[in-house]
């Protein structure tokens, strides 16, 4: 399947199942990667763009993720916060918050005993460590900044 399909697939998953953060992804201009930018999928605030090799990789329900994590990323306006952070550290403080909103709907589907809307990649690090949750991208980066971090995906 092309890697076009497999996103437009998960595109009409994530409408189907979580339409708010659909919502959110459709306000967000898609577009390959030819130049380099990710190994996986990132945004400026405006763009979604996607690495092909990463697309064809995954099944369907983790590029439903993954896309659901990037419509967070500018909805939070993290792209206009960061100032003159570390661009690195401040996007895994953001990924701390952006996974912790997701496993958050896991969560409560997990207690009404549905099946969770968000399967996590496993051949990269998911940042979502739970001792984060309620706070500021801007607390989450300065916790990150004190203590040395893995090399994200």
């Amino acid at each position: 399947m092309k890697a076009e399909t497999k996103l437009q697939r998960a595109r009409i998953a994530l409408l189907i199942d979580q339409v708010f953060f659909a919502t959110l992804l459709y306000g967000l201009k898609a577009g390959e990667d030819k130049a380099g930018i990710t190994k996986t999928m990132a945004t400026d605030g405006v763009r979604l763009i996607w690495n092909r090799k990463f697309v064809n990789k995954q099944p369907e329900p983790v590029l439903k993720t993954v896309l659901a994590h990037e419509a967070l990323h500018p909805a939070l306006l993290h792209h206009l916060r960061r100032g003159e952070r570390d661009p690195k550290n401040w996007n895994i403080a953001a990924d701390h918050i952006v996974n912790l909103i997701l496993e958050a709907a896991n969560d409560a589907a997990r207690a009404k005993n549905l099946q969770v809307p968000f399967e996590w990649p496993t051949d990269i690090e998911v940042y979502k460590d739970p001792a984060h949750a309620g706070k500021s991208v801007e607390q989450v980066y300065c916790d990150t900044m004190k203590q040395p971090q893995p090399e994200p995906g």
